[in-house]
């Protein structure tokens, strides 16, 4: 489920990050094999961590190399985990990215089907963007409200909900957890409660049990 226009192509996947209390928005790449704040985001820190040494990093996609300061003990909250992790800080474009260090120390699942990553079990919802959208996609969590039986060849509304209120309107896109269940996309208002058409197009009975993801 997604708000906001975009062109589908090459996307990057950004989650809210609190560095050492300010906040900020990280890049999920495991293409880095380190991770990195910009000196920009690193100068606006009123806590500034340790500053212990200076390295030389290559490019992903290039053979161009940049320096690096090393960071100690820099202090991250995502969702409800608080990490404190060394950072390379160097002159780049994205104001954070969070590389493989991070993802494979904290075990982190990214998953950009549904657009969200998993860290210590909870899942954080996810902005995709790339260069050519309108404008930022953001995606949120929708779950069967209520435990529903659908008889054979049968249609009903039935009653889903968000993880987050929405800004403004919303299209809602069946994921493939529904089974043999269908259910067009749905462009909805923001109201607390929303009900979506399903239709069981089979011969036997089927349930969406509450809190499946929709």
């Amino acid at each position: 489920m997604y708000k906001g226009k975009a062109q589908i192509q090459a996307k990057t996947m950004y989650i809210p990050v609190l560095v050492n209390g300010l906040k900020s928005h990280g890049v999920i790449d495991s293409g880095a094999q380190v991770s990195i704040p910009n000196t920009e985001l690193f100068r606006k820190l009123r806590a500034k961590p340790k500053l212990s040494d200076t390295v030389v990093v290559k490019g992903i996609s290039t053979a161009e190399t940049i320096k690096a300061d090393v960071a100690e003990r820099v202090d991250l909250e995502i969702g409800r985990s608080k990490i404190e992790c060394n950072m390379l800080v160097a002159d780049i474009e994205d104001e954070l990215i969070l590389g493989l260090d991070f993802l494979e120390t904290n075990r982190v699942i990214v998953d950009h089907g549904q657009y969200t990553i998993t860290l210590n079990k909870e899942i954080i919802s996810a902005t995709e963007m790339s260069s050519t959208e309108i404008g930022d996609v953001k995606v949120y969590r929708a779950v069967v409200a209520e435990t529903t039986v659908l008889t054979p060849y049968s249609s009903q509304f039935i009653q889903v909900k968000l993880d987050n209120k929405p800004e403004g309107d919303i299209v809602i896109q069946p994921s493939p957890n529904l089974g043999k269940v269908l259910s067009p996309n749905s462009l909805c208002k923001p109201e607390e409660d929303i009900y979506l058409l399903v239709r069981n197009p089979t011969d036997k009975e089927t349930t969406l049990k509450k809190k499946q993801l929709f």
